[in-house]
C-alpha cells in the first residue's frame, strides 16, 4: 500500500488533492488488513474453555474437571479441585467486600500490601517502556534514522511479523520456562534495545541542527514549501515535526548528494486549514547513512521481540495468579488504573519531549524505567508456574510471617 501509494503522490506534483487521495487510499487499505487477524482472533475465542474456577463456582464440577485434565494430571487435578473448593467456600463464609472496603484491606494486611505493590509497579513499568509510542510512531522513528518510506513501511511489516513469531515462542515456553524467566529476558532485552536506540538517535542528533526559526520565516497562508539542496558527496535531511493547532504530523525530507529534493507542508482536511501551521521542532545535516536505518529497525525488532516473550505473553498472566483471591477484582482495577494512566502519561509526553530534546532523550528514559523493571522481576517477583492460587496466596502469608521465601524460584 505504501509503495503504491508514494508512486501516485510522486506523480500528483503539486496536485494537493491527488496527494491527499493517494493517502488516504493508502491507510483505508492498510486498515482493511487488519481486519483478517481480527476476525481469527474472533474464531478462536469461541474454542476457548471456561475457568475450572468459575464452573466449580457455578456448580459445574464435571466440566471444571474436564478442563483441568487438559493440563493437570488425574491425581493433581483432584486436588486442584478440591483446593478450589475450599477456597471458595471460604471466600463464601467472608463478609463480602465493597470497593473502599477493599482497598482498606489492601492498605491495612500485610499479607495483600506486598502482591499489590508488586503489581502496580510491574503495570507501571510495562507502559513506561514505551511499547504503544514505539509502536505508533515506529514509521517516524524509522523515517528519521535514515530509512525511505517504502523500506520503512517493510520493515515495519517485518517486525509485525517478529512480533506475532515470538508471541508464539513465549506461549510455547511459558509453561516450560517460568513467568520471572521470560519476563528477565524480555525486560533486559528490552533495555538493551532502548539503550541501543539512545546511541544511534544521539550520534544522528548530534551531527543536526535545529532550523525550526528559519522554517517559521519560511511559512506562507499556513503552508510550507522549500527545496533542500545538499552538497557533492554528502546527502541532506530535514525533519519536522508540526502542529496545525492541537494536530501534530512529521515530514521529512531526504536530498541526496548534488541534488535537491522538496518539502511540502500543507492542510490536510478542512480543519487544518482553519488553524495556523506552527514549527516544533526542525533538525538539519547530513542524512544518516541506510545503514544506520537498519540498525534502528533491528532495534525496535529486538525491543517487539523482547516485549512479545516478556511482558507481552507474562504480564496479565502473573499479574492474575499473584493478586490474593480476596482482593483481586479490587487490587487489579487499581493497577489497570495506573497501567493506563501511565501509558497516557507517556503518549501525551512523547512529542513534547521529542521536539524538546530529541528522541536519544525519550530513548534513554525508556531504557532506565526498563532497567528498573529488570531489577523489580529479578528480585522481588516469586514464580507462578505450576502453582495454584492458594498455594501462591500462601507465599505471601509465609512472607509476611518472615519465613524465609525464594523471590524467583520454582515450585
Amino acid at each position: 500500500y505504501v509503495g503504491t501509494a508514494e508512486a501516485a503522490i510522486a506523480a500528483a506534483g503539486a496536485d494537493h488533492v491527488a496527494i491527499f487521495k493517494a493517502a488516504d487510499h493508502a491507510w483505508r487499505g492498510m486498515f482493511l488488513a487488519v481486519v483478517y487477524p481480527g476476525l481469527l482472533f474472533l474464531a478462536g475465542t469461541v474454542c476457548l474453555p471456561e475457568s475450572p474456577r468459575w464452573l466449580v463456582r457455578k456448580q459445574r464440577l464435571p466440566e471444571a474437571r474436564a478442563v483441568l485434565l487438559r493440563i493437570r494430571a488425574p491425581a493433581a487435578c483432584s486436588a486442584e479441585l478440591a483446593s478450589i473448593e475450599q477456597a471458595l467456600a471460604r471466600e463464601a463464609r467472608q463478609e463480602h467486600l465493597s470497593w473502599l472496603a477493599g482497598v482498606r484491606e489492601i492498605l491495612t494486611q500485610r499479607r495483600y500490601v506486598w502482591p499489590f505493590i508488586l503489581a502496580c509497579l510491574i503495570l507501571a513499568c510495562t507502559q513506561a517502556t514505551g511499547i504503544n509510542s514505539i509502536l505508533q510512531f515506529m514509521s517516524t522513528i524509522l523515517l528519521s534514522a535514515g530509512l525511505g518510506a517504502v523500506a520503512t513501511a517493510e520493515s515495519a511489516v517485518a517486525i509485525k511479523i517478529v512480533n506475532v513469531v515470538f508471541t508464539v515462542l513465549a506461549i510455547l515456553l511459558v509453561e516450560r520456562k517460568g513467568r520471572v524467566f521470560l519476563l528477565k529476558l524480555g525486560t533486559g532485552g528490552i533495555a538493551l534495545a532502548l539503550l541501543l536506540l539512545a546511541l544511534i538517535f544521539h550520534r544522528i542528533e548530534a551531527g543536526q541542527s535545529a532550523v525550526q526559526d528559519q522554517l517559521t520565516g519560511l511559512i506562507r497562508h499556513d503552508t510550507l514549501e522549500l527545496t533542500l539542496a545538499a552538497p557533492p558527496g554528502q546527502d541532506q535531511q530535514l525533519s519536522v515535526l508540526y502542529a496545525y493547532g492541537e494536530r501534530e504530523g512529521h515530514a521529512a525530507v531526504r536530498a541526496p548528494a548534488g541534488g535537491k529534493a522538496v518539502l511540502r507542508i500543507v492542510p490536510r482536511s478542512g480543519a487544518d486549514a482553519r488553524q495556523p501551521l506552527r514549527i516544533v521542532r526542525a533538525l538539519a545535516g547530513p542524512a544518516p547513512p541506510r545503514l544506520t536505518g537498519l540498525m534502528a529497525a533491528l532495534c525496535i525488532a529486538l525491543f517487539v521481540a523482547s516485549f512479545a516473550i516478556g511482558p507481552g505473553i507474562c504480564v496479565w498472566l502473573a499479574l492474575s495468579e499473584l493478586m490474593p483471591n480476596r482482593i483481586r477484582s479490587v487490587g487489579m482495577g487499581i493497577a489497570l488504573l495506573i497501567n493506563q494512566s501511565v501509558g497516557t502519561a507517556v503518549a501525551f509526553l512523547f512529542l513534547p519531549v521529542v521536539g524538546s530534546h530529541g528522541y536519544a532523550a525519550m530513548f534513554l528514559f525508556w531504557a532506565t524505567c526498563s532497567l528498573l523493571y529488570f531489577i523489580t522481576v529479578a528480585a522481588f517477583l516469586p514464580e507462578t508456574k505450576g502453582k495454584s492460587l492458594e498455594e501462591i496466596e500462601r507465599h505471601f502469608e509465609r512472607r509476611k510471617s518472615g519465613a524465609p521465601v525464594r523471590a524467583g524460584g520454582g515450585k
